[in-house]
């Protein structure tokens, strides 16, 4: 009802024989009422984002035929996580290959500045070292993340989590160490040759950017690396390992014969690391890399 229609309202009360003083009066605004309408709009608002925080619901932010990329938001945080799936024609072993080529890794991953093992337990569990080469004139970033595999035996799903240990490594100044990061890779076997490649990650930038900056890039990072992961990965298209395991005949083909390799990180430096011989001889020519 609008204000003005409660004048009309009183007359027509009076004329079917209601007093018109028990209707209820306008009310008077008093100093601060305003102000106090506003904070519960923003309570109310607080409350509502929190709760699609908590139901955690997948928002479509770019799509094409082999590749979707989602965000959502993430509890406590105004920073969102991101989850890119990709379809890929490729065995598991070049993919695992592919993950596992630190020195390669500036060559495809969306703005790296290059990848070093600093510590590794076998085949399964690496500590890693990377730099991001933020644009101008943001500082750039680095990353200490140790990298867990595990492969499920039935279903040939891969699975390498991805855990931030920011005090592994001493602090370079010339970087920003990035507070909080975490996700996982996930290779799951499809029919035909073909591979279903999640990337789903969260990550604090560290230091002072726009939140809607750090949530552009991290959507932005997602879409190109697995976008340039097709173009890559058929340069390890022999590699094989005795821990990574083929689909046989019930996922639709065969399991190739596995040849008996060392364990790979086979990029490990022997010698302790720091970020003073991080530099350009740690990183592999792209002209004579290419696929």
């Amino acid at each position: 009802m609008r204000a003005g229609d409660r004048g009309y309202l009183g007359l027509a009360a009076a004329g079917a024989g209601l007093s018109a003083r028990r209707l209820p009066r306008r009310p008077r605004y008093r100093p601060g009422d305003r102000q106090r309408a506003a904070a519960c709009c923003l309570l109310l608002a607080q409350l509502f984002f929190s709760a699609a925080a908590l139901a955690g619901d997948w928002q479509r932010v770019f799509t094409s035929a082999t590749l979707s990329v989602d965000q959502r938001a993430y509890p406590g945080s105004a920073l969102r996580e991101i989850r890119g799936v990709a379809r890929v024609e490729a065995s598991l072993n070049a993919l695992m290959a592919l993950l596992k080529d630190a020195a390669f890794n500036r060559h495809w991953v969306y703005r790296s500045g290059g990848a070093k093992i600093l510590e590794q337990n076998g085949y399964r569990q690496a500590y890693v070292y990377g730099v991001v080469d933020a644009p101008w004139p943001m500082q750039d970033r680095d990353t200490v993340v140790r990298f867990d595999y595990t492969q499920q035996p039935d279903t040939r799903v891969i699975t390498i989590t991805i855990t931030n240990f920011p005090d592994f490594l001493p602090r370079d100044p010339r970087y920003v160490r990035v507070p909080d990061f975490g996700g996982h890779w996930q290779l799951r076997p499809l029919a035909d040759g073909w591979v279903e490649v999640t990337y789903q990650v969260f990550g604090d930038p560290g230091g002072w950017i726009p939140v809607w900056v750090a949530n552009y890039a991290a959507v932005t990072s997602v879409t190109r690396t697995l976008q340039a992961l097709p173009d890559v990965v058929g340069r390890y298209r022999d590699a094989t390992s005795v821990y990574v395991l083929e689909p046989g005949p019930i996922l639709g083909y065969s399991a190739p014969h596995r040849a008996s390799v060392a364990p790979v990180f086979a990029n490990a430096s022997r010698t302790p690391f720091t970020t003073d011989n991080f530099n350009s001889q740690d990183r592999l020519n792209a002209d004579s890399q290419k696929p």
